[in-house]
């Protein structure tokens, strides 16, 4: 009796779930009934625009790096800009020791992130809970802003301007 009893829950539970089944099937086949809900793609980083650092004497430095690496500086600047084969450029660049623009006298660099979409990378930011400055700059170079890392490091994200 018990085996019966076993036997017919075991088929009512087995018919419910081919039913239901059926039933999603079929609602997802008929196109009218289908509702494509449009994810809304993230903003990300593309490449590296910059490698800043800490510099005692930065003219120094340059003349360094150009003297035993072969980076060639910049002739107004103590920095150097890196061409890359698909057409984006990285700045290396020293900055005085006791500069301001990495945030914190402790962050001995600072990497520039390429955006692809800068006001949608910042407001993804801040929707996560990370710390974006308020601070945002518009040039002939491109759109500037800044955040801080989960390790309190600042960064700088760009996003170039069109045709860059």
């Amino acid at each position: 009796m018990k085996a019966k009893r076993f036997f017919g829950l075991f088929v009512v539970v087995v018919l419910g779930a081919l039913v239901a089944v059926i039933v999603y099937a079929k609602v997802f086949q008929q196109g009218a009934n289908y509702v494509e809900v449009p994810v809304e793609p993230k903003a990300r980083v593309t490449g590296i625009g910059g490698v800043f650092f800490r510099s005692e004497d930065p003219d120094k430095t340059v003349n360094w790096y150009r003297d035993h690496l072969g980076i060639e500086p910049e002739v107004d600047h103590p920095s150097a800009t890196m061409r890359w084969s698909g057409g984006e450029t990285t700045v290396w660049a020293p900055f005085p020791a006791d500069t301001e623009y990495f945030g914190e006298a402790t962050q001995p660099f600072m990497i520039n992130y390429r955006i692809d979409d800068l006001a949608a990378m910042l407001t993804q930011l801040r929707d996560a809970g990370v710390k974006v400055s308020d601070d945002f700059e518009e040039t002939e170079y491109g759109a500037f802003g800044w955040a801080v890392d989960c390790d309190g490091r600042r960064m700088e994200l760009w996003q170039p301007p069109e045709g860059d």
